[in-house]
């Protein structure tokens, strides 16, 4: 018995194939929006970096300063936050100072650089002089909490 040639998709098929295109274009469509959704939002939350910089333990810490001068932390994140911690008196819990290295209008190879002979900051690029509490660098609050832990408010 001779076997009749089909000519095209039974309608059957063509229903489950348009289905199937459906549903799987409304499911990518949903995917890409969920990444992109995450990716905004990590992206935003990298930008900002965290509030608190936790430094360590205030003995260590102006013991170093004693020894070395203030701490120049340089903004790993390239979003132009350099900032000096500084400590000034004897007690390891009160007298912390943190505050930018520059000027928020100077180029980021111009920033206020510690003289231990003479105590006090100067800029490296107009020669401007600060106080070795860093007047008239913009300011960060500073902590101790009760186990001696310092920590700076970048907010």
């Amino acid at each position: 018995m001779p076997v009749e040639k089909s000519i095209g998709t039974p309608p059957r098929q063509i229903v489950f194939l348009v289905i199937s295109i459906v549903l799987g274009l409304g499911s990518m469509v949903f995917v890409f929006t969920r990444i992109s959704d995450q990716t905004d939002l990590a992206q935003l939350q990298a930008e900002l970096g965290p509030s608190v910089f936790i430094v360590g333990p205030v003995d260590d810490i102006a013991e170093g300063i004693r020894e070395n001068g203030p701490f120049l932390f340089s903004d790993t994140a390239g979003n132009d936050r350099d900032i000096y911690l500084q400590h000034l008196g004897d007690d390891p819990l009160t007298g912390w100072l943190a505050f930018a290295a520059r000027m928020p209008s100077s180029a980021r190879d111009c920033f206020a650089q510690w003289k231990p002979d003479r105590q006090e900051f100067v800029d490296t690029c107009d020669n401007t002089v600060y106080s070795a509490t860093g007047d008239n660098l913009p300011p960060y609050a500073v902590s101790v909490d009760q186990d001696g832990i310092l920590s700076i408010d970048l907010g």
